[in-house]
């Protein structure tokens, strides 16, 4: 990927960017990277470019999935955020085919993995070892998911991947505070780091950085624990609000219970249900696409037992 992730003014259908061939000789049967592009006004398919700095690379463990919200997006010639997402589900090589999930609504969009973190970067804080990255702008990501950090250790030889911490969608700096003498040192570190959204689906990892260390320091480090079981209902106040159009509502359910989340107008009019249906304990997220409503204020609601709540909820556009 290319570094200084910009998803609003980064390369677009406009520019006749570099094409390097790093293969033997080209033949006439040889593919050519190339664009169709579609005029936002009058829909017909302009002349082929190439887009993209020639290492954007699209694939099962590389950059997946494409999104609104993914570097490359999916936005058009004119530089407007389109709901189109493709996410690579199969490849396979004995078959050379390849299965893609495609779709063409916020919902959809929305509901695919997170696209691949950008720009991991490597620094130091006082001696200690210091990730930094550009965040997701995913709703269900940031601020309501998280990031999982990755290490593996050079002690003398490479250690496994495991999980080292885990922290808000709307983080962009990690200290390791365990590792002390960096960026000197006989000894090499690893860091990845992942996107996990309210639906708990992860993404690709990004890239990986690498410094020297001299030091272990004996202090316990944050992972991830099992959440405990809520102990109440609770409907939380969507996130964003107002919509735009795509919103998050989370809750939590401390028993099994059948539960219904509804849309409610001004007057109490049923717009939309959300959720119908029986819910083990636990906490749980749910996506409402508002671009098919009016601007206003609307209010949603969650019924379980006995339970009642209601939030309230605006539309602008």
């Amino acid at each position: 990927m290319k570094s200084g992730v910009d998803r609003v003014n980064g390369y677009n259908d406009s520019y006749f960017l570099p094409f390097t061939w790093y293969g033997p000789p080209p033949g006439p049967s040889d593919p050519t990277r190339t664009e169709f592009v579609r005029d936002p006004v009058t829909d017909q398919i302009m002349e082929a470019v190439f887009l993209g700095d020639g290492k954007d690379a699209f694939g099962l463990a590389k950059n997946n999935p494409i999104t609104p919200w993914s570097n490359p997006n999916t936005q058009n010639a004119a530089r407007q955020k389109t709901w189109i997402s493709i996410e690579v589900i199969n490849e396979s090589v004995q078959n050379g085919t390849i299965t893609l999930s495609v779709s063409f609504d916020s919902l959809g969009a929305v509901n695919a993995p997170p696209s691949k973190p950008q720009d991991l970067r490597m620094s130091t804080s006082s001696g200690h070892p210091q990730l930094s990255w550009s965040l997701n702008q995913e709703p269900d990501v940031n601020p309501n998911g998280n990031y999982l950090i990755h290490r593996r250790i050079k002690h003398p030889t490479w250690s496994s991947w495991t999980l080292l911490a885990t922290v808000s969608g709307s983080t962009s700096i990690y200290v390791d505070e365990s590792l002390g003498g960096a960026p000197n040192g006989v000894d090499s570190v690893q860091y990845k780091i992942q996107a996990k959204d309210t639906q708990a689906k992860l993404s690709v990892f990004s890239n990986t950085v690498t410094t020297r260390f001299n030091t272990f320091i004996d202090r316990p480090t944050p992972v991830e624990k099992p959440r405990k079981a809520p102990d109440k209902f609770e409907l939380a106040q969507n996130y964003p609000n107002p919509s735009n159009p795509v919103t998050v509502m989370r809750y939590q359910v401390p028993v099994g219970e059948h539960l219904t989340i509804q849309v409610l107008d001004i007057l109490g009019k049923k717009v939309e249900t959300l959720v119908d249906g029986f819910k083990e304990a636990g906490y749980y997220a749910v996506t409402f696409d508002a671009s098919q409503l009016a601007t206003g204020v609307y209010f949603y609601r969650m019924t379980a037992g006995e339970f009642a709540a209601t939030m309230k909820l605006a539309v602008v556009k």
